[in-house]
């Protein structure tokens, strides 16, 4: 097959499989193809024009790449065929990326888990990925929500970040507040969530900006 045939081909495919909610190929092959594609049409930016898709949406599919062979094998037959997940656990290691994907595939979690198991793997690697799995399902049991926002470095004084989220969702409305890395992790009831929220419309501002003038507030205490 002639070079510019060959890309034509992997352009359809590309075209036809990110357009269609049932993608007709696997998750591999239009990694393959958008690999193929990107390098003769010269860069992922002139590609993404050609499809009319934007570049993260391409490094997205592209992610397939940093799965281990175990892991993309199951993707390459389709017992896994979310993009959202591949890339989320693409960003694990190997171990933890088989693990994961075991479940995925045995329906022991949802899709829709993964991103916060992700997180709470990435940012807790002390644990092992099934602890941190069962932690999450407990916290699904009484209805936790999560937020997880970045706090400079140098911050510290969890007790004080605390103590501020108290006075806005209640006492008893925190499960957990976690600080690592430059990374805050709050875990609180849906009450407490609701209250959140609605003290961020008070400040008509969005939920990240609220947070960073909570820490700013604080990190400028004496």
């Amino acid at each position: 097959m002639k070079p510019d045939r060959k890309l034509e081909k992997a352009l359809s495919l590309i075209i036809v499989c990110t357009r269609r909610i049932n993608r007709p190929k696997d998750l591999v092959t239009l990694a393959e193809n958008i690999s193929f594609a990107k390098k003769n049409v010269g860069g992922i930016e002139k590609l993404a024009k050609e499809v009319k898709l934007s570049v993260q949406q391409l490094k997205d599919f592209l992610s397939v790449a940093d799965l281990c062979p175990e892991v993309k094998e199951l993707v390459g037959k389709r017992a896994i065929d979310s993009v959202d997940v591949v890339k989320t656990i693409s960003k694990l290691s190997v171990k933890k990326q088989k693990i994961l994907a075991d479940y995925i595939v045995k329906g022991k979690i949802a899709s829709k888990d993964v991103r916060v198991i992700t997180s709470f793997a990435k940012r807790f690697t002390d644990r092992s990925i099934e602890k941190v799995i069962r932690d999450y399902e407990k916290s699904k049991d009484v209805r936790l929500y999560v937020a997880e926002f970045r706090v400079p470095i140098s911050f510290k004084d969890k007790i004080s970040l605390r103590k501020e989220f108290e006075a806005i969702v209640g006492k008893g409305q925190i499960s957990k507040l976690e600080l690592e890395q430059g990374v805050a992790v709050l875990e609180m009831t849906s009450l407490g969530y609701k209250r959140l929220r609605e003290s961020v419309q008070k400040r008509q501002m969005t939920l990240k900006k609220f947070i960073a003038s909570i820490v700013s507030e604080l990190g400028g205490r004496k």
